[in-house]
């Protein structure tokens, strides 16, 4: 029974080695969704304000949104869920990023995401 139980752990231990995602790369994906679940939030929010909105600047806005919505894609361990968008692929195959790119990629879209709502808004 032990020898069992020693070898239950050692795979158990050999695949959590292999795995290749550490616990802080981990937390950075993770928060990297959260900031990706906010920004397919904000644009749903844009999408509606620019159904109605008069701005003169209406077209370049809906076109760099657009571009946004293209450039978001799957972050490790996290399926991609935009509204509208499926059957369409997101997942670009295998992202090279490493785990703080990946969050430093999503902090800076949510952070042009709100510009482009703060324009709208004013």
């Amino acid at each position: 029974m032990r020898v069992k139980s020693l070898l239950t752990l050692c795979i158990t231990l050999v695949i959590c080695a292999c795995s290749g995602t550490s616990k802080e790369d981990q937390a950075l994906y993770d928060k990297a969704y959260e900031k990706q679940k906010e920004i397919i939030a904000i644009l749903g929010e844009i999408e509606n304000e620019l159904e109605t909105s008069t701005l003169a600047e209406k077209d370049s806005i809906e076109e760099v949104v657009e571009e946004l919505e293209e450039s978001l894609f799957e972050i490790p361990g996290h399926h991609l869920e935009l509204p509208g968008h499926e059957g369409h692929d997101h997942s670009h195959g295998r992202v090279e990023l490493s785990a703080q790119a990946i969050y430093d990629a999503h902090a800076d879209m949510l952070e042009q995401i709100k510009e482009i709502q703060n324009t709208l808004k004013n």
